[in-house]
């Protein structure tokens, strides 16, 4: 009986050490995941897996998702004064709330004058009493099956408080909501109207640094993290380090999700994907001529996302002559150089051309920031030191101003662009700026297609009930 009791006491140990080996090799395996080729959740369900403790909503009602599949806007922008103003064709629907939520909605001014606010958001007028209407009335025709869709809010002003006295009265001088404005100036005389839809809610913004960190595992020692679609046959190549940023080296092949502390240069890239390359960078983007993919399949593209900036082709000096009918630069006496005027002119108070504070929300003026930076102007500043420490950074007018995009969606809290060719995606920020009056951009059914930012929420970018 004794042996036998010793016996049965030899197998439980036996037994308890193969049980416990099993539990550390599982847990080993868990473990090994985190490196720098993790894979975490399956990005075509929309679902995060779970893994980073974020399991993200990106196809339910109202998220980026849903919102390509019913709506094809090509824009979800705050400040759409300017895609107006600087935009040539605008073929898909367009989604703006003009800073709804903020006191920069349509910049009211002096006295609570939106007629003396800043340009991003007021609109902009014809000053003659025989004429007196927004410029934005003779905007560019949206697609024919486009319209602008915009929140169901109270004005808080009517524009007839604040016209002059010799204006000759007209409806959308009263207009007291959002949605009735828009539609009312789409009446007068002469415009170019565009249908007007009225939603509960819109969220347009950029995820914060915090977040990119956050679902890509990431920070200042671990700088990258990569994500693989699932059973995907790539594996990711091409992106190298350099002393303050990342760049591409020959072929970049991408089939998931890339996670970058820091900054990314992408120079002439060509993209190798399946479906679906996406970057997701702390820090700014910096595009340097044409994006191509090789090889071309149905449902490749290229989806870029940044918590302070995407810049394509604004290098520091320009190659513009006077005789060049866009010659901005070469005309100015005051500016010379892109880079700076769109980075830190723009975003100086001191500065004639600015865009102040309407890039970031009131209620958190560094949500999308998080930097030491104490306001717009002081981050301005900082990503022009980032451009700057670029080797080879070149302006787009020293090569080829007529690039074009396509299969790209972008994200950031602003986008500045010196490209003027006709490109198709997405473009969702709260400050975009691109060459002037000669921007085309049009939505990429691609994108009704594919995964959407499977590890972003997307209510931290855009959301539309």
């Amino acid at each position: 009986m004794a042996s036998l009791r010793g016996k049965s006491a030899g197998f439980y140990r036996r037994l308890l050490v193969v049980t416990f080996t099993l539990f550390l090799l599982t847990l080993f395996q868990n473990c090994s995941q985190s490196g720098f080729f993790s894979s975490s959740g399956d990005p075509s369900t929309g679902k995060n897996g779970g893994e980073n403790g974020i399991d993200a909503e990106v196809t339910g009602i109202g998220t980026a998702s849903q919102i390509f599949k019913t709506i094809a806007p090509s824009m979800a922008v705050r400040s759409a004064n300017c895609i107006n103003c600087h935009g040539n064709t605008m073929a898909s629907s367009l989604i703006t709330d003009f800073g709804h939520g903020d006191s920069y909605f349509f910049s009211r001014g002096v006295n609570g004058s939106p007629l003396s606010g800043d340009w991003v958001y007021a609109f902009r007028m014809h000053d003659t009493a025989t004429d007196y209407k927004p410029y934005w009335a003779e905007a560019q025709q949206y697609g024919p099956n486009a319209k602008i869709i915009v929140p169901d809010v109270p004005l808080g002003f009517t524009y007839k408080t604040f016209a002059p006295t010799d204006v000759a009265s007209a409806p959308w001088l009263e207009a007291t909501t959002l949605p009735e404005l828009m539609r009312r100036i789409g009446e007068i005389p002469g415009a170019i109207a565009t249908p007007i839809e009225a939603k509960s809610f819109v969220y347009i913004g950029a995820p914060s640094v915090s977040q990119i960190r956050s679902a890509g595992r990431i920070d200042i020692l671990q700088k990258t993290n990569y994500f693989p679609n699932k059973g995907s046959t790539l594996a990711l190549s091409g992106l190298i380090g350099k002393s303050t940023y990342f760049t591409n080296e020959g072929t970049l092949v991408c089939d998931g999700d890339l996670f970058i502390e820091g900054t990314l240069f992408l120079k002439e890239a060509t993209i190798n994907t399946i479906s679906g390359c996406r970057i997701h960078a702390t820090g700014p983007i910096f595009i340097q001529k044409a994006i191509q993919f090789a090889p071309l399949s149905a449902d490749v593209n290229l989806q870029l996302v940044s918590a302070r900036l995407i810049s394509l082709g604004i290098g520091n000096a320009h190659c513009e002559t006077t005789t060049n009918p866009t010659g901005w630069y070469a005309r100015s006496t005051t500016y010379s150089s892109p880079l700076s005027v769109r980075l830190k002119d723009m975003a100086d108070p001191d500065q004639p051309h600015i865009y102040k504070n309407v890039i970031t929300r009131n209620s958190d003026p560094l949500s999308n920031f998080e930097k030491t930076a104490s306001s717009p102007k002081e981050e301005g500043k900082a990503l022009y030191a980032l451009g700057m420490a670029i080797e080879g950074l070149e302006d787009a007018s020293c090569h080829d101003r007529n690039i074009a995009f396509e299969h790209v969606m972008m994200v950031a809290p602003q986008l500045h662009s010196r490209y003027k060719g006709s490109s198709t995606g997405v473009i969702i920020g709260e400050f975009p700026l691109f060459s002037l009056a000669a921007f085309s951009y049009t939505f990429d059914p691609v994108f009704q297609r594919v995964p959407i930012l499977p590890k972003i929420p997307s209510k931290q970018y855009l959301e539309v009930r």
